[in-house]
């Protein structure tokens, strides 16, 4: 290489004309600060919006979720979460729905009063009657004596049977009714098995007197068609209420009994 050249290289180099052999020096420097702009106010064109108006226009999922960051983040946020969650009253219920998704819910429905009303047991009145039937006294007295007393015999066992009629209404529960059948078809069974003269002579009284048969019939008829069912269908070691009300119907018709 000619020594011209060669001279020319290192002058350069040496110089203050080799820009590309090292950074330039002012990329080490910091920066100079320049004042900033002023800003333009804007208040007066879009006014400024209170911390209630915010809260208020947040989603509420956004809303719950900043709480619980939070109240993760900050202790006394979390205090004061738990403190009004204790206030608030106890049938306010905690749910993710909205409150739009909240007013849609479905409402439930009114208790009928049948359900409000308490179940009634009218087994008393078929014990009754089975007792005013198989008096020990009554069959131990003559033919002629029963037949004298099987009047008082036979009110007494109507009186059962209208007992039941009274408190057995069409909008009594479905247990009330179901015991009222029962029991009216208990009473009827003891007529139907009745010995010695009282009980001919009281089975002799209801040939013409259906008020066992209308109380059921009634009783049935204000039940739906699946309480029907329902009540047919109960059983016990005996058999369904179905095939018993059947049995004594047909004892009763072979003492040609109404109902």
């Amino acid at each position: 290489m000619p020594r011209g050249v060669k001279r020319r290289r290192e002058t350069d180099c040496n110089g203050n004309g080799c820009a590309a052999a090292s950074p330039p020096t002012a990329s080490f420097r910091a920066p100079v600060a320049e004042p900033a702009p002023p800003q333009a106010a804007t208040a007066s064109v879009t006014p400024e919006l209170t911390l209630n108006e915010m809260v208020n226009g947040l989603h509420p999922k956004v809303l719950k979720d900043t709480v619980v960051f939070l109240a993760s983040s900050d202790p006394r946020v979390a205090d004061a979460i738990s403190v009004a969650y204790q206030l608030q009253p106890r049938h306010v219920p905690i749910s993710q729905h909205t409150p739009r998704e909240q007013t849609q819910r479905p409402t439930r429905p009114a208790i009928p009063l049948s359900q409000m009303q308490p179940v009634i047991n009218f087994d008393r009145y078929s014990k009754s009657a089975w007792h005013a039937l198989n008096d020990s006294e009554i069959l131990g007295l003559g033919g002629s004596r029963q037949y004298d007393l099987s009047g008082e015999v036979y009110d007494c066992i109507r009186g059962c049977i209208m007992a039941i009629d009274e408190k057995t209404r069409a909008d009594s529960p479905l247990g009330t009714k179901q015991s009222a059948i029962e029991t009216l078809r208990k009473i009827a069974k003891t007529i139907n098995l009745g010995e010695d003269t009282i009980g001919y002579e009281v089975r002799k009284e209801l040939q013409d007197d259906s008020d066992i048969a209308d109380v059921i019939n009634r009783v049935l008829e204000s039940m739906t068609p699946e309480e029907r069912v329902r009540t047919g269908d109960k059983t016990d070691a005996k058999g369904s209420l179905a095939d018993k009300v059947e049995w004594v119907r047909n004892k009763a018709e072979g003492y040609c009994l109404e109902g």
